[in-house]
């Protein structure tokens, strides 16, 4: 079985360039082109240059026709190949004409027929909305002929968006057509036709979360893996999500962006043990992971800078003033930024590994009565020791009676009274034998509320 395969290059030196590669990974033997940037080897053509065949594999062809204005034909084992490409700025004059030298040429053809082509008409019979007079004319010949349409539905031939390119065929060629598809692979690198880089964006994206899955498997929120440990799994998802990210850093499309987005954000929930109404950016800043629309960047400009020393010893620098930028901006995760203002200081902490508790307090979303009465899960946000209105995550840490002992001993070993505002800053100092640092201590404060808060919290929290 001989394979075809149709391509419209929308006279794109890169697409032309990487069309052999398709050829490659399709197994093709002949290629039929439309709008090719400039002629190659083995490439018969129209008289207009627009339309092409391509001896991809250098077959036996048994003639070859003459060079038309709007198509060029080719015979090969009994089957006589067309490609064909006409303008829709034509005059319908011209148009009538180009189908008659058309018609007159697969009349006088024993062979079976493939007839493919850039034709630039829209008809309901190969799936177009609306039906152009040009377009009942090229019906109108191929039921004459006895052709079949290749197009089914709404399926572009050429993936150009409007259904203009058709594949027609006599009946006993139909299985030997190779269709376009929208992507190639290209050294690990999915190309697709607008240069959006999207199909490249879902790939990598299940590839990651199948590797993000595989890795969550070995550990679990529940596991006694610490924050280092999981943190493998972050750069193993940013390692696939970034593969090839010198091309494509500054091409990503929208769509792309927000496949990648996607496994982004549920690598930060894993990493942090976060409740899922967390913001994407509060998770990535409390586990120390840059967004990696931030790193996309970083790696383009060290490509870029490969061989300026002094630029890439700069590069960490201008992604985290880029990232700090980000966080600086209005928006969810104010309670975050308060504790945590500066991002620099936050990444070079000598102490404070991120868990399940600590994620509480950082984020200021978990077992507080503020945060499960917004969602229905208490009938009241009152703290139940010290009689607060609203028992949030500021109550709980910094002003309830109930935890005044550990606070104060807080207080003496940081030489100053712990607040908010001061919290990174303490967590950046070394540990002192014998007391608790400011981490250690909101871990064992919540740790030992939530024992203590079990029995009340199974009485009066609402189960949906």
């Amino acid at each position: 079985m001989i394979a075809i395969l149709q391509i419209n290059l929308n006279c794109c030196k890169v697409a032309q360039a990487l069309m052999h590669q398709m050829v490659t990974e399709k197994s093709a033997d002949f290629l039929i082109v439309s709008e090719y940037n400039k002629v190659d080897s083995n490439w018969h053509v129209d008289a207009n240059n627009k339309a092409a065949i391509v001896n991809a594999k250098h077959a036996v062809i048994t003639s070859t026709g003459t060079s038309e204005a709007g198509f060029r034909w080719i015979s090969i084992t009994g089957i006589r190949i067309y490609s064909c490409d006409w303008s829709p700025n034509t005059s319908l004059a011209d148009f009538q004409d180009f189908f008659f030298r058309l018609e007159r040429s697969i009349r006088l053809s024993t062979e079976d027929i493939l007839l493919v082509g850039d034709f630039n008409v829209k008809y309901a019979d190969w799936g177009s909305k609306t039906n152009y007079r040009r377009g009942k004319a090229l019906s109108d010949m191929i039921h004459a002929l006895g052709l079949l349409v290749y197009n089914k539905g709404n399926d572009p031939t050429f993936k150009t968006g409007s259904i203009i390119g058709v594949t027609f065929s006599s009946p006993g060629v139909a299985g030997s057509i190779v269709q376009a598809s929208k992507s190639l692979r290209y050294l690990g690198v999915q190309i697709d036709s607008k240069l959006g880089f999207s199909e490249h964006a879902i790939n990598a994206s299940a590839k990651a979360s199948i590797a993000s899955q595989k890795l969550s498997r070995i550990m679990p929120n529940i596991s006694a893996a610490t924050a280092r440990k999981r943190r493998l799994l972050g750069n193993v998802v940013h390692s696939l999500l970034l593969f090839g990210v010198p091309i494509w850093a500054d091409c990503m499309c929208a769509k792309g962006t927000a496949e990648i987005a996607k496994v982004e954000r549920k690598t930060a929930f894993r990493l942090t043990s976060a409740y899922c109404t967390v913001s994407t950016n509060v998770a990535l800043v409390v586990v120390s992971m840059p967004p990696i629309d931030v790193l996309a960047k970083e790696r383009l400009f060290i490509y870029t800078n490969k061989d300026d020393q002094v630029a890439r010893g700069k590069t960490r620098d201008g992604t985290l003033e880029s990232w700090q930028t980000r966080c600086d901006k209005p928006g969810p995760g104010r309670w975050t930024h308060r504790l945590i203002p500066s991002i620099a200081q936050w990444l070079n902490r000598k102490l404070g590994d991120v868990d399940f508790q600590l994620t509480q307090f950082f984020t200021g979303y978990g077992c507080f009565p503020e945060y499960l009465q917004r969602f229905g899960k208490l009938d009241s946000p009152e703290c139940w020791y010290c009689g607060h209105d609203v028992d949030d995550v500021l109550n709980t840490i910094f002003d309830c009676d109930a935890w005044e002992i550990k606070r104060t001993r807080v207080n003496i070993m940081c030489g100053t009274t712990v607040t908010p505002e001061n919290i990174t800053k303490s967590c950046s100092k070394a540990r002192v034998p014998g007391t608790q640092s400011q981490p250690s201590f909101t871990k064992s404060l919540r740790k030992r509320r939530t024992k203590r808060d079990g029995d009340k919290r199974l009485k009066s929290i609402k189960f949906s």
